[in-house]
């Protein structure tokens, strides 16, 4: 395994289905027995910007 080798390990529900599909990694870097990867595509996504209320008081995420 080197930087920039794409390969396929474990299985997430991808393309707006249910059906689990081979998740595709790309190898940023490699130390010793340890490599950090980044996956090709996005797998998950949450609201960043969202209202909530929290002590009575109302905080809004995004308004730096």
């Amino acid at each position: 395994m080197k930087i920039g080798d794409y390969f396929k390990f474990g299985r997430y529900p991808q393309n707006n289905g249910d059906t689990k599909e081979p998740i595709e990694w790309l190898v940023l870097d490699v130390s010793g027995n340890g490599a950090l990867l980044i996956s090709r595509y996005g797998l998950d996504c949450k609201q960043y910007h969202a209202e909530y209320v929290d002590h009575g008081k109302t905080a809004i995420f995004g308004n730096g």
